[in-house]
Parts: C-alpha cells; sequence; structure tokens
C-alpha cells in the first residue's frame, strides 16, 4: 500500500526549520569566521524567526476556514523526551563542529539540508520553541481500529496543553498540515 502525500508540505518545512531555531540563534551569537556577521546575523534570524510566522499565519488561514477536526484518541504518548533526545543528538553536535575551512562549512550546510529532509521523510516532528513558550506538549495519537474520525487510520501528531491525553476521549483540533493538530478550546471553534 503506497503512502498518501502530505498535503500543506511547506508548513511541515517550516515546522522543521522552527524546530531548528535555538541552532540558528545559536549560529548567530557564535558567529562564523570568514562569514560577516551582518549576513550571518541577518540569516540566522530569519530561519529562527520566519518559521514561526507562517505557522502562525497558517493557524489564521486553518480557524478563518474553519478547518477544525475532531480527533479519538486511542491511545496518547507523550513526546517530551523525544524533545531533550533531539537537542542533545542533533542541535548539540551541529553546534559544536568546527566551521574553520570552507570545506566544513559546505559540509556542515549539506549535514543540515540531510537532517531537514530526514525529518521531512521521515515524517518527524520536534516541539518548536513557538509552542513551547506557548505550553504545549508535543503527543503521538493512535487512532482507534475504525480510524480517527478524520478518515485515516495511521498517528498523528497533537500539541495540547494538557498533561496527559487519555484514551477514548476526544479532541477539538485545528488542522497545521494532515498530520499535525493544535488543540482548541471549546469556545474557539
Amino acid at each position: 500500500m503506497k503512502d498518501r502525500k502530505e498535503g500543506l508540505q511547506f508548513i511541515r518545512l517550516m515546522m522543521v526549520l522552527g524546530s531548528l531555531s535555538p541552532l540558528f540563534i545559536l549560529w548567530a551569537i557564535a558567529g562564523v569566521k570568514d562569514i560577516p556577521d551582518n549576513y550571518l546575523v541577518a540569516t540566522c534570524i530569519a530561519f529562527a524567526i520566519l518559521p514561526g510566522l507562517f505557522i502562525l499565519l497558517r493557524e489564521q488561514i486553518a480557524t478563518k476556514e474553519k478547518d477544525f477536526k475532531v480527533i479519538e484518541i486511542h491511545n496518547a504518548t507523550d513526546d517530551s523526551a523525544n524533545v531533550l533526545v533531539y537537542l542533545f543528538t542533533i542541535a548539540v553536535p551541529l553546534f559544536s563542529v568546527n566551521l574553520e575551512s570552507m570545506r566544513s562549512k559546505f559540509a556542515m550546510l549539506g549535514l543540515v539540508v540531510f537532517v531537514i529532509y530526514m525529518y521531512l521523510h521521515l515524517r518527524l516532528f520536534f516541539m518548536n520553541p513557538l509552542y513551547a513558550v506557548r505550553g504545549y506538549r508535543v503527543f503521538t495519537i493512535e487512532p482507534p481500529a475504525d480510524g480517527d474520525g478524520i478518515g485515516t487510520r495511521e498517528t498523528l501528531i497533537v500539541l495540547s496543553r494538557r498533561r496527559i491525553l487519555a484514551g477514548g476521549s476526544k479532541l477539538s483540533t485545528l488542522r497545521l498540515s494532515d498530520t499535525v493538530f493544535l488543540e482548541v478550546e471549546k469556545g474557539t471553534q
């Protein structure tokens, strides 16, 4: 059975870039030899801020278009521990690489592109600081055997301010992409 292509790929890319925003901020602070600070800082700030702005724009468009979905939960897993794994396995090594030679700069660029590709290809999602500062947690949701109420039986990502999502419950959500949803207060719809 062929995987269906997920809609809103641009927003997924913005979510991946947004999850790397701490790395871009650290690069802006540390600087890189042979790259003038005005270019480096401007580029890093753009990569740190623009993805969040596009995601907020998607939230506004989805709200305006009433792109709300009710998701039924069979099982929910809090992915907070994965955020720590992400920080130590991706962000710290990427930041600590020596960028003295042009060759190492190209190697780093290639590594960042590869990480972004793998996130998108494997449909990984790590907490975007935009949601962390707003109090959201990342949950992987397994739908019931008969589907999740939105026409699919695949796992979904739900961003929620709750500490626990109980099996058997239903969530009112805003669709950010075909597999990433933001829980909304009941009166928001």
